[in-house]
Formats: C-alpha cells, structure tokens, sequence
C-alpha cells in the first residue's frame, strides 16, 4: 500500500525545525497568543454561564486544551525530540521544586487559612482545571517544543546547555509581558513576572533536561500554581489586603532586592543542576521521540 503523501504544511516545520528554529519557536508561540484571543468567553456568557470567575476560568481551560494538543500534534508529526516520561531514577532533582511550592507559597499560607465553606465545588474544580491545564501547557510548550527545537540545534555546539536552557528560560519570562493586556497589572508587577518566570524556567529547563520526565515537572509545577494563586477564589479567611502608604526610596529598593533574591532561588538551584548536565544527557534527549 503507497504511502499517504507527508502534507506540505509539516514538510515546512520540519525544514523551519532544523534550519530557523528561532523562527519557529517565535511562530508558535504568537499562534499561541493568538488562540487564547479568541472570544470563548462571549459564547459562555451568552449561553449558559452567569459567574464572571467561572467564565473566565472556563475560557482559559478551553483554550488551553487546544493549545496543548496542538503542540502535542506538533511535536509528534514534525518529529521534535521531546521525553514526556522516563524511569531513569534521577528523581532527586525533583526535592528543589517541593522546596520552592513551600517557599513561594509561604508555607501553604493562604490555602491554611482557605474557607471551603464559602466556595463551590464547582468554582474549586474549575480553579483546579485552570491550573492544571495552564502548568501542563507551559511545561510542554517551553519545555518540550522549545527545548525540542533547541536540543536540535545546539547539542554538539560549545557550552550547549547554557545555550538550550538558558534561551527556553528567557523567552518563558519575556512571554509574560503577555500580562499588561491579559489583566490589570502593573508594569513593576509584570516586570517581577517576567524575572521569576525565567528563573523557575531555568530551574525546570534543567531538571527536565536531566529527568526527561515532562510529567512529573508540569505536576509540580501546578502545584507551585495551586498553591501560589488560590487567593483568586477570594474565599481565604482575613482575606484583606493591607493598606500601602508611600514608600521611601530607601524601601523600594530594599523591596526589589528582597524580591530579586527571593525570586531568584530558583535560578541558582537551576544553575547548580546544570552543572551536572553532560553531553549524554543532551544526546538522550535528542533521540527522544513521540512515537
């Protein structure tokens, strides 16, 4: 029986995959921006759903599964090395990122205090889902296709692991300035994203690079969201933010280099696996592929 001929479409990636990568990542990641522009939540609002947080919730839970599958179709018809799960038993680089959940989320401080009285489990749910959903994308995007694409490019280059994790990790922070449309934010709070983006994608670029298990990383990493954001629900106890008076110079930038270090733990954690990153573990990754 003849083949099905290979549609044009992927024959392109592929070149763009080994050629233009840059180009590529760039490309997907605008589709991807793209295709959370689409207005999901005007149809739940119109149609079944009243409950602003659940439209909201419900929107970016759709469109982060389309998201999802589309990478995942894409890794697997253009043939992007990418390890979802492994048993290679290297699971004690897995201990810092149940170090960070209990640090940035301050010792489980809000869900300690969560009110489970006040909320629905259908909004609890939903909440979850979001989560979920959000940290599984973000793991198989940056660091599946990303560092697919880079694996590709970089693996018999000098200093490739600084160049493979180093790139994954600066555009999953530049990808964040996303914020100052998606909400009211900030520029100092995008900012402070976009640092503590990169530094965690350092951190989870190395350890997937040395675990190649894609899974167990995107768990821990809804974790660390899980527990970092379940103030959203707004149903923690003493849930009242204090009131912040004008701040002196001298505490504004005894604020940023408390949050420069504290935000930057990660980074140093990532540095210190990448250091016990080799070339084999580079050339394992290459070969691996969604069969």
């Amino acid at each position: 029986m003849a083949e099905k001929p290979f549609p044009f479409i992927f024959y392109l990636f592929m070149k763009l995959s080994t050629y233009k990568p840059f180009l590529l990542i760039i490309g997907c990641l605008f589709l991807i921006v793209l295709i959370h522009k689409i207005p999901v939540d005007l149809l739940l609002e119109n149609f079944f759903i009243d409950d602003s947080y659940l439209i909201y919730a419900v929107d970016k839970i759709i469109l982060d599964f389309v998201s999802l599958f589309s990478v995942i179709f894409f890794l697997v018809q253009c043939k992007i090395p990418v390890s979802f799960f492994s048993t290679s038993g290297n699971y004690r680089y897995f201990l810092p990122l149940i170090l960070c959940v209990i640090v940035f989320s301050g010792g489980f401080k809000d869900f300690r205090v969560f009110d489970f009285s006040t909320v629905e489990p259908l909004l609890f749910t939903t909440y979850i889902l979001k989560t979920l959903s959000g940290a599984f994308l973000e793991e198989i995007l940056f660091r599946g296709m990303v560092i697919g694409l880079l694996i590709n490019l970089y693996t018999y280059s000098p200093n490739a692991r600084l160049k493979v994790i180093g790139i994954s990790a600066i555009s999953f922070g530049l990808i964040h300035i996303i914020n100052l449309w998606s909400f009211e934010a900030s520029i100092e709070d995008v900012i402070h994203q976009m640092y503590a983006a990169a530094c965690l994608g350092t951190m989870y670029g190395a350890i997937y690079i040395k675990t190649k298990n894609i899974f167990l990383l995107a768990f821990f990493h809804f974790l660390n969201n899980f527990f970092v954001g379940i103030e959203e629900l707004g149903f923690t106890k003493n849930n009242v933010k204090p009131i912040i008076e004008n701040e002196s110079w001298l505490e504004f930038f005894l604020e940023e280099f408390i949050m420069f270090f504290y935000f930057g733990i990660p980074l140093i954690i990532g540095i210190f696996i990448m250091k016990n990153i080799d070339k084999k573990d580079l050339k394992e990754l290459m070969g691996s592929r969604i069969k």
